[in-house]
């Protein structure tokens, strides 16, 4: 970290670059030199705005999802409260699989979090979800930059994945390996995202949803009444 920055603002600073792509404090100190000039200060990062991280100098973040760029710029601006230590993460509940259920993989970073895209989160949470319950199964580290193709195949035998801001790309890539992408346009608890798709599960899903749940028979009398 440059010399001369208060505690404060070097934390600010670090956990800002934590939530963007790359993780690297280098590089969005020299997109905030570029966009603000030396020395940083607290009152010229209130005013560094979400466009300016994603367009100022050559290590620009125009790699970031907007609800990244608004993640870091809410840290760099003291409007959120700094945890310098990585939530826990949650535990496995049990691998059994669930009757009439989907396998779902949450694109995450933090804790119990969907706060990651699927081409550099950290891990992925795997869960069983079905009309009833919502049950963590498994966690999966990709490799350090392993590629998208080794990704999807982390996740093959997973029907949905959930992930903030999923480019044309990434969504082919998870289709092409059987995987439905539902792109999220927040971050949030992994939970709340899923009990969304539990409620589809419980009312009249579509038929490739019914489908993949193996919910057959089910789906039909819902459908048809009969």
């Amino acid at each position: 970290m440059a010399g001369g920055l208060s505690r404060d603002l070097a934390l600010r600073i670090g956990v800002a670059a934590r939530v963007l792509p790359g993780g690297e404090v280098s590089r969005l100190m020299a997109v905030l030199v570029e966009a603000l000039g030396m020395p940083l200060t607290a009152q010229k990062l209130r005013r560094v705005s979400v466009r300016q991280l994603g367009t100022c100098g050559e290590q620009a973040y125009r790699d970031a999802s907007l609800p990244q760029l608004k993640l870091a710029a809410d840290y760099l601006w003291g409007r959120r409260p700094i945890d310098v230590v990585e939530p826990a993460l949650p535990a496995v509940e049990s691998r059994q699989i669930l009757a009439r259920s989907l396998r779902v993989a949450v694109a995450s970073n933090s804790g119990e979090k969907l706060d990651g895209r699927f081409t550099d989160c950290r891990r992925f949470l795997v869960y069983q979800v079905s009309a009833q319950e919502i049950r963590l199964v498994e966690l999966r580290t990709p490799a350090l930059g392993g590629s998208m193709v080794e990704r999807a195949a982390l996740l093959e035998d997973c029907q949905l994945l959930l992930a903030l801001d999923l480019g044309s790309r990434a969504a082919a890539r998870a289709m092409h390996a059987g995987i439905h992408p539902l792109a999220v346009d927040r971050v949030e608890p992994a939970r709340a995202a899923l009990g969304r798709v539990q409620s589809v599960l419980g009312g009249m899903p579509p038929p490739w949803l019914a489908k993949a749940a193996g919910m057959g028979g089910e789906w039909r009398v819902r459908r048809h009444g009969t």
